[in-house]
């Protein structure tokens, strides 16, 4: 070996023990960790510099230094082998040690997105309810009501129902009076109530 290359392996050991002792305690306990050693690797990953650090032309401390990165600076790492990634930085591209990179974010693709299943459209169900008019054949004003629901005292409405739907299953007592006394039982449509229930419903039940 030639002065001048134990001059400059001397220069590059100086510099990377400085930095090296620079480099916070909790930065050095954290190495790089990105992708399994070994050939290949995968798509570029984001990573910094933990300390002042050589990049070298091949992948072991004896290659010749091609360029420094400074703390905190950024790189790509292409790949990792046996200790040492291949980085692109603002300089030439070379190999730095692992454990002076620090992972901070993954360029690659991500997870695939989870596949999103069309909604089921199911045919529309049938209503059960029952609608009251407040004229002939089911015109104007009017309410409904469904399997279930009743009045015993109608109010205001009891005077004005003359006409009443049943729709699908459903069929209904209307009452003349209130609390369910004098009722007619229905199962389908009325376009006109009957004398003695036209402006005239005290109370009523939905059934079904």
């Amino acid at each position: 070996m030639n002065a001048s290359k134990i001059v400059r392996s001397l220069i590059a050991a100086v510099v990377l023990a400085l930095g090296a002792a620079s480099v916070p305690a909790a930065l050095a306990q954290q190495p790089f960790v990105l992708v399994p050693d070994g050939p290949g690797g995968g798509s570029a990953n984001r990573a910094v510099a933990t300390t002042n650090l050589n990049v070298r032309s091949g992948p072991g401390p004896n290659n010749p230094v091609v360029h420094v990165l400074q703390r905190g600076e950024e790189v790509d790492v292409l790949r990792c082998s046996n200790g040492w990634c291949l980085v692109e930085s603002r300089g030439p591209t070379g190999w730095a040690a692992r454990n002076y990179l620090r992972d901070i974010i993954q360029t690659g693709p991500g997870p695939r997105p989870p596949v999103v299943q069309p909604p089921v459209i199911r045919p529309p169900v049938s209503q059960s309810n029952v609608c009251f008019f407040d004229q002939p054949n089911f015109r104007g004003r009017s309410f409904c009501a469904w399997p279930g629901d009743s009045e015993a005292r109608l109010g205001s409405w009891g005077d004005r129902i003359m006409s009443v739907e049943v729709n699908g299953r459903a069929a209904v007592d209307i009452c003349a009076s209130r609390n369910f006394r004098n009722c007619t039982f229905f199962d389908r449509d009325v376009p006109v109530l009957n004398r003695m229930l036209q402006n005239n419903v005290g109370s009523y039940r939905v059934l079904r």
